[in-house]
């Protein structure tokens, strides 16, 4: 892995958490491709959204607010074909994960479009640990760069790290987690950036259809949040002087209100 002047970092997921110190931050910043060993390194209460009961179901708004007041949208060439469902009518590979429930987030359609899109989540409050599960991400040869995802955690809309995630899928309907931890600043937004992908049914790029459920994170307690505020502002200072052009305005999305 290494790092550019927009701090921006390559990530690949492997079989545990990857560790490195990202400049924006200069603490431990940890990515996992198992839920166990990111519950086990989670403290504090978990929040999950399953997406689950009938008012959920339907085209995602900009953004939709769920239940537990996490805020979802798609911005992109998924925009208008994004919504909660049940069932993988398409037979594209996707699946519920919620035990005993039947809905997920799916962000694309069919329907011939390409180009990358965004999944934002936006959370009711900061935390240090985020996780979801994502079925049918990358299953082939990528149109163009790096194959997997561009990864920006915000806070208060302000960049706090950016990365490049490979996807080890290679299958159809292949079911993954991904989740990150941090142990000195907190986000309350992920901006998840899908790369386009190459169908040889079509012999050209499109976008690549993936669901997405059980999306978590972690409440901090008290006295934690105060001392990561704390490392938040101390960032915040940082990062002025940087270059974060790559996730400022390049997608217009969604805000939380």
């Amino acid at each position: 892995m290494h790092t550019n002047k927009a701090g921006m970092f390559d990530v690949a997921l492997g079989a545990g958490a990857l560790f490195f110190t990202p400049a924006a931050s200069g603490g431990v910043f940890n990515t996992f491709d198992d839920r166990s060993g990111w519950l086990a390194a989670v403290s504090g209460p978990i929040i999950a959204e399953g997406f689950e009961g009938r008012d959920a179901l339907g085209p995602l708004d900009a953004p939709s607010i769920f239940e537990t007041g996490l805020g979802v949208a798609a911005t992109g060439p998924a925009t208008d074909t994004s919504l909660v469902e049940s069932g993988d009518p398409f037979n594209i590979g996707l699946q519920n994960t919620t035990v005993g429930g039947s809905q997920y987030v799916r962000f694309g359609g069919p329907g011939g479009f390409s180009g990358d899109y965004t999944m934002q989540f936006l959370l009711p409050q900061s935390t240090s640990a985020f996780g979801f599960d994502i079925s049918d991400w990358e299953p082939g040869l990528i149109a163009d760069g790096q194959q997997g995802a561009s990864v920006a955690l915000l806070n208060d809309g302000e960049l706090v790290i950016g990365f490049n995630l490979g996807s080890t899928q290679d299958v159809s309907g292949t079911l993954a987690f991904i989740g990150f931890t941090s142990d000195t600043f907190v986000f309350n937004e992920v901006r998840f950036t899908v790369k386009e992908v190459f169908d040889p049914s079509f012999g050209a790029a499109s976008f690549d259809i993936t669901g997405v459920d059980e999306v978590s994170w972690a409440v901090p307690s008290p006295g934690g949040a105060a001392a990561f505020v704390l490392a938040g502002v101390l960032a915040s200072r940082r990062r002025r002087e940087e270059d974060t052009s790559l996730y400022g305005s390049q997608i217009p999305c969604a805000s939380l209100h």
